[in-house]
């Protein structure tokens, strides 16, 4: 082969990975927002108490998941250095060691969200009946938390 056509598979190879790395990631990003939009949708037709808890609700489960970004983070650099040295025994185990921090933090922060809905949403703003539904939403969402971590 030429040197063109060397770095034209090159070209080609360095965008298939990038694109084996973005599209993942990409639905990572856009899943808890997704969720959110959908339920939106649905209780909308509730009615505007119901919403604005909704809105309350998911201001907490966005700003902890948003908060837990580091695990995907910061497991998918560690895991791409291990892999791209050829070190394949270390990346898996690294990557189970963020499945399993994941799993344990989703847990141990759903189980404390739970508890705390009413003084958070309180704290946010919400007050009667909307207080009452967006503790509702939070305790209702939260048990999803470890799913969502693990994506």
């Amino acid at each position: 082969m030429t040197n063109q056509k060397l770095d034209n598979q090159n070209k080609k190879d360095v965008l298939r990975n990038i694109w084996l790395l973005a599209v993942p990631t990409f639905g990572q990003l856009i899943s808890e927002p997704a969720f959110v939009l959908i339920d939106t949708a649905i209780i909308g037709h509730i009615g505007k108490s119901a919403l604005a808890g909704l809105s309350i609700g998911s201001t907490v489960l966005l700003t902890t998941t948003g908060l837990c970004l580091f695990l995907a983070y910061n497991t998918t650099s560690q895991v791409a250095r291990l892999l791209g040295a050829g070190k394949r025994r270390e990346g898996f185990s690294i990557g189970m060691d963020g499945l399993w921090l994941a799993l344990l933090l989703g847990i141990i922060l759903t189980v404390i969200l739970i508890f705390a809905a009413e003084p958070l949403c309180y704290a946010i703003g919400a007050r009667g009946s909307t207080l009452q539904n967006a503790i509702v939403y939070t305790q209702m969402v939260m048990p999803g938390l470890p799913a969502m971590l693990l994506v």
